[in-house]
């Protein structure tokens, strides 16, 4: 949105909600919206101030941010940007859609807390993102889909974080599941699992920071690096950086230095 901008405020607050950001009385938090006769209030998404927006009739007179605890306006800018409240769509039907697959998986109750009558209100509560695959059609894209092609990936320690990963996903599926109020989906309809994860990994060049050398086999190359002497500060020391000293004085390299 830009200063001099014809907007249509129904039209805007109809965006603001589809993009679910919530209406309220007075903007404290990210992802809340306030109006008050021409003057909008908004707090984006990723946005470090929120902005309150003047309008002249349909057009934006200004647009300023604001201190959240004062309420005082703080300085003019020349436009915002705005970014979706959540990472999956919360309009009617996408809420449908939502309600319909809930339906074909859980059992629905009537408690007002209940997951499924929250956003069937269209509230939506915390940890919504874990139904997050309830509000598509279809299923959701991973990470390796939105990488360019001239993608390197650098790793370590991979396999050992995504198998614990995996391990204690599973673990809280099956202690939490049976939580008549907030039933879990199975990981796999949420997250990567590991096989999978090894076989995204196969299509792409990768680098491995590894301690022990790579298996000697087609595909695989080692780069030949070795890992740093002990560069630790010794306190108790008169030459607290006496390692540090040796290590120039042996290394012929560039050395980059960073804290």
């Amino acid at each position: 949105m830009s200063k001099g901008e014809q907007l249509s405020r129904d039209n805007l607050r109809k965006t603001f909600d589809e993009a679910g950001y919530r209406h309220v009385e007075q903007v404290l938090e990210h992802g809340e919206y306030a109006t008050r006769g021409a003057l909008l209030d908004l707090f984006p998404m990723g946005s470090e101030f929120p902005y309150r927006i003047d309008f002249f009739d349909d057009e934006i007179d200004s647009l300023r941010t604001f201190d959240v605890d004062t309420q005082r306006t703080l300085t003019e800018v020349e436009q915002i940007k705005l970014l979706p409240a959540h990472e999956f769509p919360t309009d009617p039907n996408a809420i449908e859609l939502f309600r319909s697959q809930w339906r074909e998986r859980f059992e629905v109750r009537r408690d007002p807390e209940h997951i499924y009558q929250q956003v069937s209100k269209q509230v939506l509560p915390a940890g919504i993102e874990y139904w997050q695959p309830l509000f598509f059609s279809q299923p959701l894209s991973n990470l390796f889909a939105y990488f360019p092609q001239n993608t390197l990936i650098v790793t370590q320690d991979l396999q050992d974080c995504a198998d614990k990963f995996w391990q204690d996903i599973n673990q809280r599926y099956e202690s939490r599941r049976v939580d008549p109020m907030r039933p879990l989906l199975p990981p796999d309809d949420i997250w990567l699992n590991v096989e999978t994860l090894n076989q995204q990994l196969k299509q792409w060049p990768r680098i491995q920071l590894k301690t022990q050398a790579l298996p000697e086999k087609a595909g695989y190359t080692n780069l030949g690096y070795q890992p740093l002497p002990d560069l630790s500060v010794n306190a108790q020391s008169k030459s607290p950086l006496d390692n540090l000293r040796r290590f120039q004085e042996q290394f012929s390299g560039s050395i980059v230095f960073f804290g």
